[in-house]
């Protein structure tokens, strides 16, 4: 057999192959196959009709039919067919092997000639063609065609050619495609060239079956135009229509893009059907047309996925223009739908995949640039990832941080105020990042973080931000297209917001508030690469002194700091009398000072020279006495005006500031101001309103308004009104931790203990934490023991270490009130102030309520209490010895050094008991341990009392280490129960000494030593 086959159906799209989709069967073909014997080629010849054939992808047509006919000894062979109701040819010559049945067909359609062997014929009614081709060393491909000089057979005809098929190649009739002949297949559409309007012969057909039960409001929405017949109001990329319901019916809205710009016509639609079949009536409003009525209707749709529209339009008397659209919710349509619209398509003889042109729905084809909008986010057509845009490579993000000023951008929801600005800082691996812009004359901050998005160096990050008014956070990228890092970036941002829209964001940034030329030209330069960025979107960004100038948020203690500089034309004093401002003023309000808080501030000037005056000021702060001395100077020898300046200094530090007196009448009051430019962005300022008395007069405050409504900077909501109160002005000398507080005056008898006051409840031990110096509490570790004697005494035993030795001191205290409140009485003298613990430390709860009474006791103050050293070495002390009572130390046991490597086995056998303190058990004497080997250590105490040997049996178990330590548990069995014991060897040469250590908590406070 040949290598390839013909099939009798040519398609005029070209087909490339004959082989897809015939049957395949095992084993290789056979060249003694049954053929047509003595075969007449003459009587074969002329028109023969395909009645069917195996299935083939590549034989779409009907109406399929073959001439052959001879011409000056040349066998021409033309065939026709009709492939979706077009007409289909082609051309070609027959030859023969011999005079057999074995044929070749060299045709126009294919690129090489082709086997056609005729099975079976009786040259007058049928004719049983087949091909067959070995595809592999195990199977064969057969195609076989079943031909007639009639369109049709009988169905006893028909039977057996199949059965001698069937015979033949063991194909069943069931594998066949019947060819259909009918007038609807063999009806041929004209030609029509791509462009031109579909006009097809005939008239329009009022019947044609349409969509039923039509339903606008499912039918509503966006349908993208798939493909479509030729129609002069759409010949742009990316078509779509956008259907709304109406009052007066149904809102329709065509768009299209064309050179990448978006074309929309609307128009408004009815349905016009009397049964609420899908008819509508169209009128779109084209500019420059006639707003005529047009029918469309909807033939097919699953509301959800596709539709096909059709329009049909009289011509003339014989012929009809039909314009059709395919659409589908998605502008790619799923093949699955794909199949259900053609088999929609093959129904209706006016359509045809012919006459559709395909509507470019690509990325690329759907761009448009929209028309700008001012303050509107920027929104395209398509989705992120297919933006080719470059992030910038080898970034060095410790550079990029710092402030970055937003020179332009594109607007975004979160950035409609002036003066926006961004200020990065490197954390670990993260950038902690502060957002802020002006608006109505307010700072606002959105604080966010951002981390790198890759690890190939590229400037991509992911920036987070918070949700305001939630605890949700929404994260953006943050690509960084280019920069120099000293003078400009340019970033860029993308988000899809559906499956049809992205929302693009850039900013072009700058060190300044403005950008230099060549920044601008780089920034340039680098837009023009990317599709979605251009510079009709970017809106300028307001770095003015008036777009940037914001009233920053009043802060107590905080100095107030506003955006831009300082205005040098303030109004001042004119002709200022220096000498006149001499004398003490008191600070009534002021802006926050970081050289100086607290309350009572005084300033006193006294001469210094002709143009100088001396600065003393003094404040109160948590009851002690600051002062600051300095120099007050005019500007010049020969400016009189109030523009002075004031040096101060400050931990050793000098400090000169502008100080000008805005207002002022010597005898009443003064009003002063400063300001400062802390850089080329901010000014810190600060001011005074000072009284010759401790108060404002009316007069005073009057003319001090007018100034501060004269100038943006002074707000009263900045000034701090300086109490001057005897309280506030109360201040405590100078005095060292532990030092006796002596002070001036009289003991303050309205003080008053805690109400409800139970002595039972207050007994016990209180450990000293806190406290006043005084002459008899010079050790550490102070504990007080307080014993109830009868309802109002308590007997109190005050305890304290000194050189490692107890030192104690016995008194009482007697309850002194008759109204309930915890005043007592001691018999100890010079008593001052106590911050007692039942524990070695104060907890916050009780530091806060004790600091809330101290507070209100101006003789109290925090810096004159001592830390009481309750540590474990403050408190420890060597006990009085008793030989009676076991050793109590003050302490936990410690870890202290043993014999390592110890050698258990040396270290056997009896020792005497030479010296030891005191033990519960041993009271006796002639004491000795025996130590001997058994399943751990064995151990035998004996000790004589009253002439009497008493032993008691126990075992010791050497605990684990990795340095062979010298550390021993103990176990013996006293009084019925297993008492273990530390049993640590210090020190022994194994032969003639040893020291043995062993230590048992007593309780939080006490051990036992052994």
């Amino acid at each position: 057999m040949m290598s390839k086959l013909i099939i009798l159906v040519f398609s005029l799209l070209g087909l490339s192959s004959v082989c897809v989709g015939q049957i395949v069967q095992l084993g290789q073909c056979d060249a003694n196959v049954p053929i047509q014997e003595d075969f007449d080629l003459e009587s074969f010849l002329g028109t023969w009709h395909e009645i069917s054939r195996l299935d083939n992808p590549n034989q779409p047509g009907d109406c399929s039919l073959y001439e052959l006919e001879n011409e000056n000894n040349v066998l021409n062979i033309k065939h026709s067919s009709v492939n979706r109701n077009f007409h289909e040819e082609a051309k070609g010559i027959v030859t023969q092997d011999g005079n057999t049945a074995r044929l070749k067909l060299s045709i126009s359609s294919f690129e090489n000639p082709i086997d056609f062997w005729v099975r079976s014929t009786d040259y007058s009614t049928f004719a049983i063609t087949f091909s067959c081709e070995n595809i592999s060393n195990l199977q064969r491909r057969i195609h076989i065609w079943v031909l007639g000089r009639e369109r049709a057979f009988s169905e006893m005809a028909l039977a057996l050619i199949y059965t001698t098929i069937s015979n033949t190649f063991g194909i069943q009739s069931s594998e066949f495609r019947t060819i259909d002949h009918s007038d609807d297949a063999c009806y041929i559409l004209p030609v029509i060239e791509p462009g031109e309007p579909i006009i097809l012969p005939g008239q329009c057909d009022p019947t044609l079956p349409v969509l039923q039960n039509f339903n606008v409001d499912r039918f509503s929405g966006v349908w993208h135009q798939i493909s479509s017949y030729e129609t002069p109001n759409t010949n742009g990329a990316c078509v779509r229509s956008e259907f709304s319901r109406s009052n007066e019916g149904v809102n329709i809205v065509n768009s299209e893009v064309v050179n990448q710009q978006l074309l929309t016509l609307d128009g408004h639609a009815t349905v016009s059907s009397t049964d609420n079949s899908a008819k509508l009536s169209v009128v779109l409003n084209i500019p420059g047309g006639t707003n005529t009525p047009q029918d469309l209707w909807i033939l097919a749709s699953d509301y959800d996925t596709y539709a096909v529209a059709y329009t049909c339009i009289n011509t003339s008397p014989t012929n009809k223009q039909v314009y059709s659209w395919i659409l589908s919710r998605t502008r790619v349509m799923p093949q699955t739908v794909q199949t259900t619209v053609d088999q929609v398509v093959d129904s209706y003889m006016d359509l045809n995949y012919q006459y559709y042109k395909q509507t470019d729905q690509s990325d690329a084809g759907c761009f448009f640039y929209p028309e700008p909008v001012a303050n509107q986010p920027v929104v395209f057509r398509g989705q992120c990832e297919s933006v080719n845009v470059q992030a910038m490579q080898n970034f060095n993000i410790e550079r990029y941080m710092g402030l970055w000023h937003n020179i332009e951008l594109y607007p975004t929801a979160f950035q409609s105020g002036t003066c926006s600005n961004a200020d990065y800082e490197l954390v670990g691996s993260s950038v902690t990042v502060v957002n802020t812009q002006v608006n109505n004359e307010r700072l606002y901050t959105v604080n966010a973080v951002g981390v790198p998005a890759a690890s190939d160096g590229s400037a991509k990050l992911v920036v987070t931000f918070p949700i305001p008014g939630s605890d949700q956070t929404v994260s953006s990228d943050y690509w960084v297209l280019d920069t120099d890092y000293d003078n400009y970036a340019l970033v860029y941002s993308c988000s899809n917001l559906n499956a049809d829209e992205m929302q693009v964001s850039s900013w072009k940034l700058s060190r300044a508030k403005s950008l230099s030329t060549a920044s601008s030209t780089a920034i340039n330069n680098i837009i023009n690469t990317v599709s979605v960025l251009d510079s009709r979107y970017y809106e300028t960004m307001d770095q003015s002194v008036q777009g940037c100038f914001y009233f920053p948020e009043a802060q107590s203690g905080v100095p107030v700091v506003f955006p831009g500089q300082c205005d040098e034309n303030i109004a001042v004093v004119q002709d200022f009398d220096l000498n006149r401002f001499q004398g003490e003023w008191h600070e009534i309000q002021s802006y926050p000072k970081a050289e100086q808080s607290g309350h009572c501030i005084n300033h006193r000037y006294t001469p210094l020279d002709n143009t100088r005056l001396n600065l003393e000021s003094s404040s109160v702060n948590d009851q002690f006495l600051g002062i600051i001395n300095g120099v007050v100077a005019r500007a010049s020898a020969t400016d009189n005006a109030g523009r002075l300046t004031a040096t101060i200094t400050v931990n050793g530090e000098a400090k000169t500031i502008p100080f000008w007196i805005l207002n002022t009448d010597y005898t009443d009051y003064a009003f002063a101001y400063s300001c400062v430019n802390l850089n080329s962005d901010f000014r810190g300022v600060w001011s005074w309103k000072l009284s010759r008395t401790k108060q404002l007069s009316a007069a005073a405050n009057t003319a001090i308004a007018s100034i501060v409504a004269s100038n943006v900077v002074l707000q009263d909501t900045y000034f701090e009104r300086i109490d001057q109160s005897d309280e506030a002005c109360f201040y405590l000398p100078e005095l060292e931790r532990g030092e006796a507080v002596i002070l001036p005056g009289q003991c303050d008898t309205s003080i008053r203990g805690i109400t409800n006051f139970d002595i039972t409840r207050y007994s016990g031990r209180w450990r000293l934490v806190e406290s006043y110096g005084s002459d008899f509490q010079v050790g550490t570790c102070n504990v007080a023991h307080y014993t109830v004697e009868n309802p109002t005494t308590l007997s109190v035993v005050n305890s304290q270490v000194i050189n490692a030795e107890l030192a104690e001191i016995s008194g009482t205290a007697t309850i002194s009130s008759n109204d309930g409140t915890g005043e007592l009485t001691f018999s100890f003298p010079s008593l001052y102030s106590w911050k007692m613990s039942r524990d070695n430390t104060l907890s916050q709860n009780a530091i806060d309520d004790m600091n809330r009474i101290i507070d209100s006791i101006n003789v109290l103050n925090n810096r004159f209490y001592y830390y009481v050293d309750r540590t474990d070495t403050g408190c420890f002390y060597f006990p009085t010895p008793d030989p009676s009572s076991i050793v109590r130390f003050r302490g936990q046991c410690e870890n202290i050094p043993v014999v390592t490597g110890f050698n258990t086995q040396r270290y056997l056998g009896t020792w005497y008991d030479i010296e030891s303190y005191p033990g519960d058990f041993q009271d006796g004497t002639c004491n000795t341990a025996t130590y001997s080997e058994g399943n751990d250590v064995t151990i035998v105490n004996t000790q004589v009392v009253n002439q009497l040997l008493v032993s008691i049996r126990g075992n010791a178990v050497l605990e684990a280490s990795t340095d062979g330590s010298a550390k021993l548990k103990a176990t013996f069995n006293i009084g019925g129960t297993d008492v273990t014991s530390e049993y640590w060897v210090l020190d022994t040469d194994y032969e003639s000494y040893s020291l043995v250590y062993s230590c048992r908590p007593i309780d939080d406070e006490y051990v036992q030593g052994r």
